[in-house]
């Protein structure tokens, strides 16, 4: 059995309360209640739920139209179609503001009547699919473990996950409105200059070659090495809508990797000095440069010295297969 929607009249003219509520039903609609005042409508959209409440905007009584409406959209996520014969400029300002879906100008036949309702409950559940889907979007962006910034057409900042709050020191309140370099200070690797991240090229989807690693100054002067990548941001016409930049906290592997050059250079030490000492086995024999040691003990590989101790030498100091850069 299919339940039928529910509506809530709020209209303060008995007339045309009567009237719609008539043609409400004719239609198939269920009606839920029908109140003249503002206070009474907050009232009944709280208690039964309506679908779809039709509120007129020039309600007599301390709670307008307007006033009740706002109230029943913001506070219950009920839809509103609003009734009007006529109403002042400042009213009809007002009552933009309140997001409704649909007027109706009375007098009104019943097919305008069902159109507007129809039309009124698509736009409602448009509008809830694409809340669910950005809802959906934003608690994936959040947990996400890298810092992701968004920005509009224009390059300024709509959103940051909590990871990019972590990394720039800002939080997304501090940012929003506000350019990527405002809030993302790349600086080079090297020469910690100032690196400028190429918003308005990307905007323009021109070709970009952005540094893929670089040091990330925080709001508080705090320095850490990153990975950033940034992409322009395409609606489905294609059209660019904003940038996304996505950076991972790349510190510790870069600590790691300074930490295994440096015990690189250790063993390659170390390694020197046993080539030396083999080269220099004999008594009272002068200490040989590491060139004249590998040359000795390559001219008497197999016979003075293991065969495999020295090709492993040869690859390190003089093949150079075992460079830090090539591990």
């Amino acid at each position: 059995m299919t339940t039928k929607t529910k509506i809530l009249v709020v209209e303060d003219e008995s007339i045309v309360a009567r009237d719609i509520r008539n043609m409400l039903l004719g239609l198939g609609y269920e009606v839920v209640g029908v109140v003249p005042s503002g206070e009474e409508a907050v009232a009944l959209a709280e208690e039964s739920e309506p679908s779809l409440a039709l509120v007129d905007v020039m309600l007599q009584g301390e709670m307008t139209g307007v006033e009740a409406a706002d109230f029943i959209y913001s506070g219950f996520n009920i839809p509103v179609v609003y009734l009007t014969a006529y109403a002042d400029e400042s009213t009809l300002q007002r009552a933009k503001l309140t997001e409704p879906f649909g007027y109706l100008l009375k007098p009104f036949e019943e097919r305008e009547l069902q159109t507007t309702v129809e039309i009124a409950l698509y736009k409602f559940k448009m509008e809830m699919k694409l809340r669910n889907r950005e809802r959906w979007l934003t608690t994936i962006l959040q947990s996400v473990g890298d810092g992701v910034v968004a920005t509009d057409e224009k390059g300024c900042i709509q959103f940051m996950n909590p990871f990019a709050e972590d990394l720039t020191g800002w939080s997304q309140d501090e940012v929003l409105g506000k350019s990527l370099q405002d809030v993302f200070h790349a600086l080079d690797e090297e020469t910690r200059k100032p690196l400028t991240l190429p918003s308005e090229k990307i905007l323009r989807s021109e070709e970009v070659k952005i540094v893929s690693e670089v040091l990330l100054r925080s709001k508080a002067g705090r320095d850490a090495h990153v990975h950033q990548n940034a992409a322009p941001i395409r609606a489905e016409s294609g059209e660019i809508s904003g940038i996304v930049l996505a950076f991972s906290d790349i510190t510790r592997s870069k600590l790691a990797e300074e930490e295994l050059k440096k015990s690189w250079e250790r063993q390659k030490s170390a390694m020197e000095g046993t080539v030396q000492a083999m080269a220099t086995h004999r008594p009272y024999r002068a200490a040989l440069t590491i060139e004249a040691a590998l040359d000795e003990v390559e001219s008497n590989q197999g016979t003075k010295y293991d065969g495999q101790v020295v090709d492993a030498c040869l690859k390190v100091f003089k093949n150079k297969k075992f460079d830090f850069e090539t591990l």
